[in-house]
């Protein structure tokens, strides 16, 4: 799931820790799942903002870079 969300190996890392640290106190408080929560959303808003600015800066060549490098977004027809 981090590999999709974020390229950067640091924002990885990050990401998994966050959701590491709030798993091991339950689900008794909302409280601690404010960061993950956070950070996951901000992430994935960051993630589509900015593939629709390449995409509307590079056109065809941005999907072939985003193929290549995230095939996980591709179809299977498309690699």
């Amino acid at each position: 799931m981090a590999s999709v969300i974020c390229s950067s190996s640091g924002l990885k890392l990050t990401l998994t820790r966050s959701w590491a640290w709030c798993l091991p106190t339950g689900f008794s408080s909302p409280l601690t799942y404010f960061y993950p929560v956070y950070f996951t959303v901000l992430l994935l808003h960051r993630r589509y903002r900015d593939d629709e600015a390449c995409r509307e800066k590079y056109g065809k060549d941005w999907d072939k870079v985003c193929c290549k490098e995230l095939p996980v977004q591709c179809g299977a027809d498309e690699r």
